[in-house]
């Protein structure tokens, strides 16, 4: 289906539901969603506007100077899509809109404001003013729309962008909110349970830009910025012919992930796991939804029916021997070494583990529950017992984008690859945390280590992580082929998310907005 169809189906849909009125009202009389034709709808979406009401609910970050249904290669720049996908708009013309867009049908849109005018390879390298020697690379980021606030630049609304996602482990299957364009982390009908909070990637023709406030907004600024290199997206890739002029693409998402937390730290005591889980895991952690209706490359985490299972090889209990060691936590708490270049800290276990479940002849004891010993502070501190490992069902892994239709050239690099980490966390997260901020977790450990190669035959760009040990910065290296960036993106951060385990290995990161 042509992509001005799949759009056209979405706005005869929600037309009747209220938006076409509301988006005749907002534009006075002008941009009108219902139209008997794709052809009619796509000229509609293309003329230019004269009225664009920001004081009506939930455009008021429409960008200032947009003034357009869809204007070719700027999502953020698009009424249309802004109205799709922005949280904010959820108010018609006489009250609540009666239904919203799917995920499908606001990446639709997102496709047509890079396609309805395809670019080639020399219009894009042309725009993005590639210097002697550079050329576009894909690369994959974790992005969303994201209200002004919670932008780089905080001007509008505008898409921002990640290299490193976060998506959120729970015990149910995720729920998609269409009003609050968002995932649901919880459920109502039971105050116990989480929900999984997926994470969305995609695959951008990018190029390396230093951040500069001409060129890339990177979210919290700091010093030294305007000296390293971001990944700077240009163009989104996606299936068909309409991405790129000449070519047709199609694009295929794979997705790895780990979890070797109990075999770390087995092997900081000195130990040799086996090979396998529960030492190491890579089996039910993550992987893309199979329903359509999430669109493309939508990372959702297995749910499992307890975030936490005690670890069992063979039918018995795994441990450790606990060390004896002063514990501030009631736990085993490994500490970490400092990069003296750096002043990061670097760990090769986790940095705290729980020891306060004794197992004493194949029984469970709870050390914070044993009248015999009260004190459970001093008896972890104590030591010398076999406590039990926990399994939980987080890991770190990479997303591969394998690409078929694109080949090298003047304008195109295809032997670097810009990889990811994968999972992320919604945006739709950081408005719930109000009353709750007594269990938020707000850890802010970043990596900086984030780049991968390429391999041959298809094009594949693998987002690799390398399990960096160090909590620094995620910021992009300028002698590695990738980093985490975004065009004029702001570095915003996933920050103030409710406190849940996580997948990925980074809680916070930098995004950034291109600079138009």
């Amino acid at each position: 289906m042509a992509l001005i169809d799949a759009v056209k189906t979405a706005c005869d849909r929600l037309a009747t539901l209220g938006w076409r009125d509301l988006l005749l009202r907002v534009t006075g009389d002008q941009l009108d969603i219902r139209q008997p034709t794709a052809a009619k709808l796509r000229d509609a979406l293309q003329t230019p506007l004269t009225v664009v009401d920001r004081g009506f609910t939930g455009f008021g970050d429409f960008a200032p100077d947009a003034k357009q249904g869809i204007t070719p290669g700027l999502p953020g720049r698009s009424l249309l899509y802004h109205a799709f996908a922005s949280p904010g708009v959820s108010t018609g013309v006489d009250g609540p809109l009666r239904g919203f867009p799917t995920l499908r049908e606001i990446e639709a849109v997102e496709h047509l404001t890079f396609g309805i005018e395809p670019p080639t390879l020399a219009a894009l390298a042309t725009r993005a003013a590639l210097a002697r020697g550079e050329k576009l690379t894909p690369v994959v980021f974790a992005h969303e729309y994201r209200p002004a606030r919670d932008t780089c630049a905080r001007t509008h609304a505008d898409l921002a962008f990640s290299r490193t996602g976060i998506a959120r482990v729970g015990t149910q299957n995720g729920l998609y909110s269409p009003e609050r364009r968002g995932f649901e982390p919880e459920d109502g009908a039971d105050p116990f349970a989480f929900r999984v909070c997926p994470a969305r990637y995609g695959v951008f023709l990018a190029v390396p830009r230093k951040g500069a406030v001409a060129t890339a907004v990177p979210m919290r600024r700091q010093q030294g910025d305007q000296n390293r290199k971001f990944w700077v997206p240009v163009h989104k890739l996606f299936d068909g012919d309409e991405c790129l002029a000449g070519l047709t693409l199609t694009l295929q998402f794979k997705s790895f992930h780990y979890n070797d937390k109990i075999r770390r730290i087995q092997v900081l005591l000195g130990a040799t796991p086996p090979a396998g889980p529960p030492f190491q895991i890579t089996d039910h952690i993550a992987t893309f939804a199979a329903s359509s209706r999430f669109g493309q490359a939508m990372l959702m985490p297995v749910p499992h029916p307890r975030l936490v299972e005690p670890a069992r090889r063979n039918g018995t209990f795994v441990t450790y021997r606990v060390p004896p060691a002063e514990s501030g936590f009631a736990a085993f708490e490994p500490g970490a070494d400092i990069d003296e270049t750096t002043g990061a800290e670097v760990r090769p276990a986790p940095a705290y583990v729980h020891a306060r479940t004794e197992v004493r002849d194949g029984v469970l004891i709870d050390l914070g529950a044993d009248p015999t010993r009260p004190d459970v502070l001093a008896n972890v501190s104590k030591g010398n017992y076999d406590a039990l490992h926990y399994v939980d069902f987080t890991g770190e892994g990479q997303i591969d984008a394998v690409i078929g239709g694109l080949a090298a050239g003047a304008q195109l690099d295809v032997t670097g690859q810009a990889g990811l980490f994968a999972g992320r966390g919604a945006r739709f997260l950081s408005e719930r945390r109000t009353a709750r901020d007594d269990r938020v977790g707000h850890a802010r450990r970043r990596c900086r280590q984030c780049c991968a190669a390429g391999s041959g035959g298809l094009i594949r760009w693998r987002s690799a992580i390398r399990g960096c040990p160090r909590t620094c910065r995620c910021l992009p290296i300028a002698s590695t082929p990738t980093r985490r960036r975004s065009p004029r993106w702001c570095r915003s951060s996933a920050a103030s998310r409710l406190g849940r385990p996580r997948l990925a290995s980074t809680d916070a990161f930098r995004h950034f907005v291109p600079a138009r």
